[in-house]
């Protein structure tokens, strides 16, 4: 008679290397959207205020509302991620 064993896998760790907690993860998402928020809107402003040699003045003005407004985005994104994390006290 054949007695067929099913391979027991091992229980998987308490802790493992590569795992975050959710709240880990949402801080730091909020820290990326401000960060790239950040660098958008000042090159946005950049290409605004700074004429590209090379570029019409309609692609660098476009340029620099688009970048504008796209890191203005990610900036309030980024704000309410830690205002819903309340790592900001509200008054």
């Amino acid at each position: 008679m054949q007695v067929l064993l099913s391979p027991q896998l091992p229980p998987p760790p308490q802790h493992s290397v590569g795992s975050i907690s959710s709240p880990s993860k949402l801080r730091v998402l909020a820290i990326t959207f401000l960060v790239f928020g950040m660098l958008l809107l000042i090159s946005g402003a950049l290409f605004l205020t700074l004429g590209i040699p090379g570029l019409s003045a309609a692609i660098s003005f476009g340029l620099g509302i688009g970048l504008s407004a796209l890191g203005g985005v990610l900036m309030i994104s980024g704000l309410l991620c830690l205002l819903v994390k309340r790592e900001i006290p509200t008054v």
